[in-house]
């Protein structure tokens, strides 16, 4: 079964930050790398490996997709990051890092 971790959430990329705590149901809060409060609001526990996730931040929502997919004896981690379009290309490439940093941390943490 696949459920929002309860460990440092950086979902969003620059939106999120760590030291989540979960308020109720699939919902967290946290700070942005700013210091402002977001909420990020995952997808119910499933079997399919489905993290989706919205993270709401400044009046506006940003929606990911995320799946964890069984690879052998370990799994693959895929996170989808759009670029909107009133996204300017340096905040598209500060998400992409921060997204990358996120999916690197996850996977020392998984692999100690």
């Amino acid at each position: 079964m696949t459920s929002p971790p309860s460990l440092r959430i950086s979902s969003a990329g620059r939106q999120a930050s760590a030291g989540a705590s979960k308020d109720s149901g699939e919902e967290w809060t946290a700070e942005d790398p700013d210091g402002r409060p977001i909420r990020i609001r995952f997808s119910r526990p499933n079997e399919y490996g489905v993290l989706d996730h919205i993270v709401f931040a400044d009046d506006k929502e940003t929606r990911n997709a995320v799946r964890v997919v069984p690879n052998g004896t370990g799994a693959e981690v895929m996170f989808v990051l759009l670029r909107t379009p009133d996204m300017t290309e340096e905040i598209f490439t500060a998400d992409a890092e921060a997204v990358q940093r996120d999916l690197n941390s996850l996977k020392a943490m998984l692999e100690r």
